[in-house]
């Protein structure tokens, strides 16, 4: 019901909401405000739980990032999504725009959230719910391209440094031991080879597991091996074939493997004569740099 109301009416609180009810919502215009209650329960559902909603392969690109945001664990975007998707359903946004505007917000979220945990404030919500009345409002292609675009602006200038990105994306870490980031790596490692993977090659990621070059396991290790093997620059996501072939072999003997497998290969990794704290310190800097100002730049 907040949500909804968000999506439409001035903002408030969760603790206020009733009391605007009972303000705006009279017996002449009840029924009206029921019905689209019911009608925009079928999109918020959707909005949740991906799954229950029938995607057209076109669309694809906006399952994907609903479902990004839900693995973000974030809601407060959930006014600007539902009436982004309530147009879209309703054939009022075209599907350009409304890829524009959930993709946006979606690398807000993945900086913001998911990579620096940064708290959000009720300036966040209240950005969401303003640009979601804006857009609720809107008579034209010209006026909903205006209201996502004025979004991305407000998104940029909510965004941390570069440096405190990168302090946070170093702390990524990904073990047999330690899985808590394995999610947010998978999808990080995903979208970095489907922005710059330019071979044509069809990729169903959903098959694809993430590998360690230098194996956690080595025959021989550094007295500090186990803080650094875990590392994002030390991963890369490949296919299970590919990564069956790999098994626990040295970086000389991985790396025409790695060169000859359909994923996208840094200039870090590509020149590489060895694989140790070094290179992987270097590549997990590079990935930051490509992922912050390329990948997920709004």
């Amino acid at each position: 019901m907040l949500h909804v109301w968000l999506s439409k009416y001035d903002y408030t609180t969760k603790k206020s909401l009733f009391k605007k009810l009972k303000g705006t919502i009279k017996p002449k215009n009840s029924k009206e405000f029921l019905n689209g209650l019911v009608k925009d329960s079928e999109t918020y559902i959707s909005i949740f739980d991906s799954e229950l909603r029938k995607w057209s392969k076109n669309e694809a690109e906006l399952r994907d990032s609903i479902e990004a945001l839900s693995n973000f664990g974030v809601t407060q975007q959930t006014p600007m999504v539902l009436s982004i998707m309530r147009d879209y359903n309703a054939q009022n946004l075209k599907y350009k725009y409304t890829r524009e505007g959930l993709n946006s917000i979606e690398k807000f979220h993945y900086v913001f959230t998911a990579i620096t945990s940064q708290r959000s404030s009720g300036g966040i919500a209240s950005m969401y719910s303003t640009f979601a009345r804006k857009l609720t409002a809107c008579k034209s292609d010209q006026d909903q391209l205006a209201v996502i675009r004025e979004l991305q602006l407000k998104m940029k200038g909510k965004l941390p440094t570069y440096d405190e990105f990168l302090a946070n994306f170093k702390n990524l870490k990904y073990t047999n031991k330690f899985t808590k980031h394995k999610k947010t790596i998978q999808y990080t490692l995903k979208q970095i080879d489907k922005y710059f993977n330019g071979n044509g090659v069809p990729i169903d990621y959903e098959l694809m597991t993430i590998e360690h070059i230098l194996a956690q396991n080595p025959n021989s290790k550094a007295p500090n091996h186990d803080s650094f093997v875990g590392r994002i620059g030390n991963l890369v996501y490949i296919d299970n074939k590919t990564n069956g072939g790999l098994e626990n072999k040295n970086f000389e003997a991985k790396k025409p493997i790695l060169l000859n497998a359909s994923i996208y290969i840094d200039n870090i990794l590509n020149d590489a004569n060895e694989w140790n704290e070094n290179e992987i310190n270097e590549r997990t800097e590079k990935l930051a740099e490509l992922a912050f100002n390329h990948v997920f730049k709004i």
